[in-house]
Formats: C-alpha cells, structure tokens, sequence
C-alpha cells in the first residue's frame, strides 16, 4: 500500500535503532507495497534484529528477490544454504502442483540490505 505505517513493538532501550532504519522502512513499504496497512516492527529478543511480519503480492516478490545473498556476511560471505530450485524434486512438483490449485504459500523469510532490495532464505 502507497499509505503503509508502521508501530515499532520493541523494548524501549531499541527506539533509537528503529528510528536509524526508519529509511529503510518506508522504502520497502514504497517499493514492496505490503498488505497490510500497518507494520508491526517486531524484535528478536536473542538476537535484537527487528523484522515485521507481512504479505507481499507474488510479482512483486519475484521481480524485487533474489535468492544469491549469504546467511552470515561477516563471517562466511560465501556460503549459501538450499537455494538453488530443484524443478524435478518431487517436493517442488507437489509445491507446483499445490500453487496452481490455489494453495497460497507464506512464511519466506527476507532480510534487506539498504538500499533496499528482498534477499529471501
């Protein structure tokens, strides 16, 4: 949605590192146009990485991802784990098949780079 807000529901002590992302934010939200109206920025309490929780349309998930990104850029820049399609898996021909019933799938989980652009694991 062009009008997306977002609400950060984190502990205090974290308002200033969503205010260091509120860039970031509004950009996903201009170019990803969520579902949702309204973010919820949520936070990982071992970790204290923020992330939201949202739906985003098909098409704009594949002309905005990308799979070629690594789980640990720091300390293992070159390392990708199970991202490659496998077409004749028989996991993926189920997925396929289940897709063009209308089965809608969820919970790909995204993590951004600024500027923006959808890595997804």
């Amino acid at each position: 949605m062009a009008n997306t807000t977002y609400t950060p529901n984190v502990p205090e002590r974290l308002n200033k590192k969503v205010e260091k992302i509120d860039g970031l934010i509004k950009s996903f939200a201009k170019t990803c146009k969520p579902l949702e109206p309204s973010l919820f920025i949520l936070v990982d309490s071992r970790t204290d990485a923020l992330y939201c929780e949202c739906h985003i349309r098909a098409d704009t998930l594949v002309t905005q991802g990308t799979i070629d990104v690594p789980l640990d850029p720091d300390e293992q820049a070159e390392y990708r784990a199970n991202r490659e399609l496998v077409e004749d898996h028989t996991a993926y021909e189920r997925m396929r098949e289940d897709a063009d019933s209308g089965r809608s799938f969820s919970n790909l989980v995204i993590e951004s780079e600024s500027p923006w652009k959808m890595n997804h694991v």
